[in-house]
């Protein structure tokens, strides 16, 4: 087994740890910051997220950083993306949105972005020529 990451495998791992993590911070607090619930609890989507950020992790330590790895962290990080965007757009008056859920959504679009980019670069090498 490899130890040695390249640096695009160790944001995308550090990306889909911090979704995991961030399951289990304040998604949302009411009322100043007196009250608030993680993301795991009171119907929120934090189960699935860390559930697909354990699955993205998986996909980077056991098939590396080849296309469906690339293809698998981009709809993970869509599919989160999408989910706290909506549950952000839904919060309600005097609710706000927590630490979880930001830095969740950052994480997000950090898996999102390292895959996506991981794909459109390897596809744009594959065509260049040289003169």
């Amino acid at each position: 087994m490899q130890f040695r990451f390249t640096r695009s495998e160790k944001v995308g791992m550090t990306a889909s740890l911090t979704v995991v993590l961030s399951a289990f911070l304040p998604w949302t607090t009411q009322g100043l910051g007196r009250v608030s619930t993680s993301g795991i609890g009171y119907g929120y989507l934090g189960g699935v997220t860390a559930l697909l950020g354990l699955v993205a992790f998986a996909a980077v330590l056991a098939w590396g950083w080849r296309v469906r790895t690339r293809a698998l962290m981009s709809g993970v990080g869509l599919i989160v993306t999408l989910g706290v965007a909506g549950l952000a757009v839904g919060l309600h008056a005097g609710t706000n949105p927590g630490l979880g859920l930001v830095t969740t959504a950052i994480a997000a679009a950090a898996l999102l972005g390292s895959g996506a980019y991981g794909l459109f670069a390897d596809d744009a090498r594959r065509r260049r020529t040289t003169a």
